[in-house]
């Protein structure tokens, strides 16, 4: 997937390209450092016993300046459901999306999601899903954006008051 990459010039935001990279890329030190947890979380080897255990790839988005900074990226991992109705289905699982403080509000991360959701359809998935906070009003609003729909509303019990809990959101791919 590394070599896909597209020069951009958006207000307020220094050129840039975005780049795909996979599993089997090296996205370099800034990328590595960007999304430092989800990638060791990605490259955990699943448990033996789990059929689908090479069936797991992930991807990351990033929008990188001439100079190498990633000012954003989504991250997303993609394999099989294994359970319920969309059992044989494949699924991007977003993970991250993230944008520098310094570079939001200037569409970066509607085109990231977009980017990232076009990646998982070209990949097979039939649907694109997350979680959000119930106190991330930029990420929910990010989301309905980019067509995704929040589906399900889960509470965490153990949470603080303020933060009780998460929406599920999901988005169909395809045609």
């Amino acid at each position: 997937m590394a070599g896909k990459a597209e020069l951009l010039q958006m207000p307020s935001l220094p050129k840039h390209r975005i780049c795909v990279f996979g599993s089997d890329d090296e996205p370099g030190d800034e990328v590595e450092c960007f999304f430092r947890q989800e990638l060791a979380y990605s490259r955990e080897p699943l448990e033996e016993h789990r059929p689908d255990r090479n069936d797991w790839r992930f991807v990351s988005i990033c929008a990188i300046a001439h100079t190498g900074l990633v000012l954003g990226g989504v991250h997303m991992d993609v394999g099989p459901m294994n359970f319920g109705p969309l059992k044989s289905e494949k699924i991007a699982f977003v993970e991250a999306v993230r944008v520098r403080p310094e570079y939001r509000r200037a569409g970066l991360g509607t085109r990231l999601l977009t980017k990232a959701v076009e990646a998982a359809a070209a990949l097979g998935c039939v649907h694109a899903r997350c979680s959000v906070s119930w106190d991330n009003p930029a990420g929910i609003a990010l989301y309905r954006k980019c067509g995704f729909a929040l589906a399900d509303v889960s509470e965490d019990q153990t949470a603080a008051p303020d933060k009780a809990g998460e929406y599920f959101v999901i988005r169909p791919l395809g045609p």
